[in-house]
């Protein structure tokens, strides 16, 4: 039985809400019907007026491309295509296809004889019955017909009459029929947008029901049946059936030169006209760009002509960031910067990211993503590869080659509101998938394309013209136990599309109801820690978060202490509230607090957050956007000489480097980096790139890789005393500072911090006066008992600092006196038999 390949029915679109009442500048003029010349231009066409039989059409086609290769050659290359497919490609899974049968019904075909055009044809077939984007047989001789070349670069030409069949819809976002079109519900096509005098008159607004008085989805199934070569051969730019669906009725617009007269509905009237699709002669390249988007107020629309495809800015009248992101390829640096200057220049309160046209291609825009995520998605994905053999479902699973993120513990706190499409592909899907793992992110519009396809076999050459194209895997992923994803749109939260009424008024649908969810939702940002580290088991943590709850609804928001490798096991947690009572400023301010007791253990904690919309019955949770240290704390060391310990004289340069270690007990402090600055005027660094210092375990030293330059100012006086400050940071996030005291001595020679003391002695504290923290530094020729302590100046202990053994050398202490109001204070230091005062200052 001859297998025919079935469209499903057209059931996923929904109903959409009113248009909104601002009207979305298109700069697209309004064109009268009754000022539109009727005039028939008659091209030189090849087929002949009036609606074409079966037979016609394969009359028309074997006599236009004539007849091709020897039959033996066509059915080898058959053959060689078929095999390849049946016994490497990794995309069956998820795909209702029987590809034996259709061996047993196109190879007889080609055996009997066929021309050049109905082999096109036949692969055209085989090629949809596949309905994945990166997989094909192509004949490159019928797609140079149009201009196109898959493998290279493509200029788009439209031939009227010429019998080759464009199932790909607006191609490489390109319209031969000077409109955009888009599904509506019933399977017509919506024009959503039309270039300006456009010879049919076309509006937003209007429908294109068919041609020839017949509607356009009957036609598409009865040209499939004709076996017309298909442009790209058969290659549908989909990979699901509703995105297959979608893309079939796109095309309506774009096979107008293969009948006589085209069917429009007009918008405000419904009454039905006929045109002579001879008019669409004048629509001459370049052709208008089509995307399934309008404009937003405020946002740039990506300049495809001049090949920038990411655009973004701040919607007019908002506080709301967009970003169209229509391809990867070149564009990676451009979305990184589009999302960073919305999130630290403009300081939007939401963000949406249309993706809804995003044609994917290779280079991965991780930048962008590392900004919004505080963490990588990446390790759900691996690749499902396909086992060679006569099992078309049997695979291995291998690692990804999707780059992972190097996300900070900065997130996005406020909503994302992602916008798909059947548009959105390869590498668009991923990353799209990817911003599911989001936790502020909702999406609306329509399922991506879920071209998931993995390491493409790409360009394996037949003889002459005839290449095809396949792939070895998918994408597979654990999420859901989802598995294998080739062919499998993942839900959006909203199903929503373009309207009728909203593209007349020149509104996007898809926006408005993204932007109505932002506007609306209840949801907590900007969570803050008084202080990131503290003593374990002794200390709490003081948390405050700002909650917006624009529709006043009833709340419940909690923080919670985790561990930062699992944000599903609580330590610990607390309800945050807006009394005024919980470290939370004024009641009624909408700045909650709260605070938590720190665990009995040195490590690394995540505060997440957790605002419940009560009446709603919504909740969004934000795992880890804080970190809490209670190991360590990394001190600094001592430093090294790099090239010799005596300077001739003050202004000359020498280089160091700094060692640090982990005075943690227990556990080991990642990703240790510092940054290098003067305290004083006294000296110049020739270099401030961060030293990385690596993982440190407790008790260890680490020595920072880069050298240091060091000047010391010819006006330095000696002896004197230089200062630098460490500011040490782990895994990204600021923790740690101290500081590094060089002591300049009248015989032009430095001493280090790592060299003994010859006396007890007490320095002056630095700053001085001070708010509201000095630092005081003594040496200690051998270990002793050591008591540092602060008084008033009635001679009354207010602070000790020190009171412990410590070992000789140099030592020094900050004290932070922001308790105390300004005043002379007195500083003692006892250590051993010794024992000195010195004076202070604290002026606020």
């Amino acid at each position: 039985m001859r297998i025919k390949l079935l469209l499903i029915v057209f059931s996923f679109f929904v109903n959409i809400v009113s248009a909104q009442d601002e009207k979305l500048f298109r700069g697209i003029p309004d064109v009268s019907v009754e000022n539109v010349s009727h005039k028939i231009f008659k091209p030189n066409v090849l087929k002949q007026p009036g609606h074409y039989t079966k037979q016609q059409w394969r009359q028309l086609i074997d006599s236009v491309w004539g007849p091709g290769l020897p039959t033996a050659d066509k059915l080898k290359l058959f053959d060689d295509f078929w095999t390849a497919i049946d016994q490497k490609w990794g995309g069956f899974h998820n795909l209702i296809v029987n590809w034996d049968s259709l061996k047993n019904v196109y190879r007889p075909e080609v055996a009997a004889g066929v021309s050049k055009g109905r082999f096109a044809a036949i692969l055209s077939r085989l090629t949809m019955a596949l309905n994945e984007m990166h997989s094909m047989a192509v004949d490159l001789d019928i797609d140079k017909t149009f201009g196109v070349n898959f493998l290279g670069s493509s200029s788009y030409f439209y031939q009227p009459g010429i019998p080759l069949f464009n199932t790909m819809g607006e191609f490489f976002l390109q319209s031969n029929f000077g409109a955009g079109l888009t599904p509506l519900p019933d399977s017509t096509a919506l024009v959503y947008n039309v270039m300006p005098n456009h010879p049919l008159g076309l509006q937003a607004g209007d429908i294109i029901l068919g041609y020839d008085g017949i509607p356009w989805m009957k036609l598409y199934k009865e040209l499939l049946d004709f076996e017309l070569p298909f442009l790209g051969s058969g290659k549908l730019l989909s990979s699901t059936q509703a995105a297959a669906l979608h893309t079939s009725i796109n095309s309506a617009g774009m096979n107008w030169g293969l009948f006589d007269t085209i069917d429009v509905k007009k918008y405000g009237t419904n009454e039905v006209l006929h045109y002579p699709t001879s008019l669409l002669s004048s629509i001459q390249p370049p052709y208008p760009f089509t995307t399934e988007q309008l404009p937003v107020p405020g946002v740039p629309f990506p300049d495809l002509k001049n090949n920038k495809r990411v655009s973004w800015g701040v919607i007019s009248g908002t506080s709301i960031g967009y970003i169209y992101a229509l391809m990867w390829n070149s564009t990676a640096s451009s979305f990184t910067q589009a999302v960073d200057e919305l999130m630290h220049k403009n300081n939007v309160q939401g963000m949406i990211i249309d993706f809804r046209t995003n044609g994917g291609s290779g280079e991965y825009a991780v930048g962008g993503f590392n900004h919004l995520f505080n963490f990588d998605p990446t390790p759900n994905y691996s690749f499902a590869i396909r086992t060679p053999g006569n099992d078309h479902f049997t695979f291995s699973l291998a690692p990804t080659d999707m780059q992972p993120l190097t996300p900070t513990p900065e997130i996005f706190d406020h909503p994302i509101a992602v916008l798909t499409g059947p548009q959105c592909r390869s590498a668009g899907d991923f990353f799209a998938h990817k911003m599911r793992f989001h936790p502020m992110v909702r999406f609306f519009g329509l399922p991506t394309n879920g071209a998931f396809a993995a390491r493409s076999v790409a360009g394996e050459a037949y003889s002459g013209p005839y290449v095809y194209n396949s792939n070895n895997g998918s994408a597979f992923t654990t999420y859901f136990n989802e598995g294998v994803l080739i062919h499998k749109p993942f839900p959006v939260d909203e199903q929503v599309w373009l309207t009728r009424d909203g593209v007349a008024k020149g509104e996007d649908d898809v926006v408005k109801k993204a932007m109505e969810w932002i506007n609306t939702l209840t949801h907590g940002c900007h969570l803050a820690l008084a202080k990131n580290v503290g003593k374990y088991g002794r200390d709490t943590i003081k948390i405050t978060a700002t909650v917006r709850n624009p529709q006043n609804h009833a709340l419940s928001v909690w923080s919670y202490l985790n561990p930062k490798e699992n944000t599903t096991l609580f330590l610990d947690s607390c309800q945050m509230f807006d009394d005024g009572l919980h470290n939370d400023g004024k009641i009624g301010d909408s700045l909650f607090g709260g605070t938590i007791l720190l665990p009995s253990s040195e490590g690394v904690f995540g505060v997440s957050l957790r605002t419940t919309d009560v009446t709603a019955g919504t909740f969004r949770h934000l795992p880890n956007i804080q970190r809490y240290f209670t190991n360590g704390p990394i001190v600094f060391k001592n430093f090294l000489y790099t090239t010799t310990d005596t300077i001739p004289n003050p202004g000359d340069a020498f280089r160091i480097k700094f060692r640090l270690g982990n005075n943690g007990k227990t556990d080991t402090v990642r990703n240790v980096i510092a940054t290098v600055s003067a305290l004083d005027t006294l000296v110049t660094l020739g270099s401030v790139s961060p030293i990385s210092y690596g993982d440190i375990p407790p008790g260890k030293d680490s020595l920072g890789v880069i050298r240091m330059e060091v000047r010391v100012k010819p006006t330095c006086p000696t002896p004197a005393t230089i200062r630098l400050l460490l500011n040490i940071s782990s895994e990204g996030t600021q923790v740690w500072t101290d500081t590094v005291s060089i002591l300049v001595h009248p015989t032009g020679v430095y001493a280090s911090d790592n060299s003994i003391p010859t006396e007890f002695s007490l320095s002056q504290n630095y700053p001085n006066p001070f708010n509201p923290v000095t630092t005081i530094r003594y040496a200690l020729p051998s270990s002793a008992n050591v008591k540092l302590s602060v008084h008033d100046i009635l001679g009354r202990e207010i602070a000790t600092l020190v009171n412990e053994e410590q070992s000789a050398g140099w030592k020094e202490v900050d004290w932070n006196a922001s308790a105390f109001s300004s005043g002379i204070y007195f500083y003692k230091l006892q250590a051993g038999g010794f024992a000195e005062v010195k004076k202070l200052m604290l002026l606020k």
